[in-house]
């Protein structure tokens, strides 16, 4: 059966349409993806990681009759849909959407301080924050696949927080744990800005929750 298919944000009202011929597999494709962190869409694989699974939905839109038919209604789908985290017009591959714009606009939201939303209204600071400026769309492509695979806490695949993490007692000296980096952490529901603080030394935070961290190097 040809499917097209959308995993809905509940939280947001933001969605993925997608199509498929094998929806069952697509969709445990598509969930394993997003477990690992290594979903091929950025924006659907960072909502996931801020909204946590149980906050989407996966729902079938339409079926269609043959495959060439279901590339064009997703292509339509994606175009007359607001509040979508595709990045490509659908179908068979092409451009990138038109509604980059509020793409940025929701990224702004969610991820930037009121201090930079004010600076990006600046179109020469916009500009200089624009990372696909003056590139090739196969540049751009290459780019975006290279941060869809890089894990959470990197940065733009230079793994500036990508190490290692102590959780030592305060009154044993013991190590309690050993975690895979500063974002697991984060994800566990520690402090992350606070652990992040004690990490790098910053003058007041010695621990965080009872605990030492430290870099394992």
């Amino acid at each position: 059966m040809f499917t097209i298919y959308r995993i809905l944000n509940n939280v947001t009202g933001y969605c993925y349409i997608g199509c498929s011929k094998n929806l069952k597999s697509r969709w445990k494709e598509h969930k394993r993806d997003l477990q690992k962190e290594k979903h091929h869409n950025t924006h659907l694989q960072r909502a996931w990681n801020k909204y946590k699974e149980e906050s989407f939905t996966w729902e079938v839109l339409l079926e269609c009759k043959s495959e060439k038919l279901m590339f064009l209604e997703e292509k339509e789908l994606i175009k007359n849909t607001a509040n979508l985290y595709n990045i490509a017009e659908g179908g068979l591959g092409g451009n990138y959407t038109k509604n980059w714009d509020e793409y940025r606009r929701e990224q702004h939201r969610v991820y930037c301080s009121n201090r930079n939303i004010e600076r990006y209204k600046d179109p020469e600071e916009r500009k200089k924050a624009n990372s696909f400026n003056g590139l090739t769309q196969e540049e751009r492509d290459q780019r975006l696949k290279v941060w869809s695979e890089v894990k959470v806490g990197d940065k733009n695949g230079r793994y500036k927080n990508n190490q290692q993490v102590l959780q030592i007692d305060k009154v044993t000296q013991e190590v309690v744990k050993v975690w895979n980096d500063i974002a697991e952490i984060g994800r566990s529901g520690y402090p992350y800005s606070n652990i992040l603080a004690c990490l790098r030394g910053k003058k007041g935070y010695n621990s965080s929750k009872g605990f030492i961290w430290k870099w394992n190097n």
